[in-house]
């Protein structure tokens, strides 16, 4: 998206930036997915929450809170240790 932006195709950057969206909507949804499998109420807990989060996201860098997806992520990391 950045390159064709930056070349000024803006064909290209629509297309990306569609393509983006989509892969931000279909991670969201598997970790909802996985959220509603979980038998652990934390894991549940955590896996509902990176989904909301992802789901919160655009495709532009300001959109993403790398603090709180750091933050779930070492919350998961602890469930998924033991």
């Amino acid at each position: 998206m950045l390159n064709a932006a930056g070349k000024g195709d803006g064909k290209g950057e629509y297309e990306a930036r569609q393509k983006a969206e989509a892969a931000l909507a279909t991670w969201s949804n598997a970790m909802k997915e996985q959220a509603a499998k979980a038998t652990d109420g934390r894991l549940r807990t955590v896996l509902t929450e990176i989904g909301d989060e992802v789901g919160t996201m655009r495709a532009d860098i300001d959109s993403v809170d790398s603090a709180k997806l750091d933050q779930l992520q070492q919350r998961l990391d602890t469930l998924c240790a033991g």
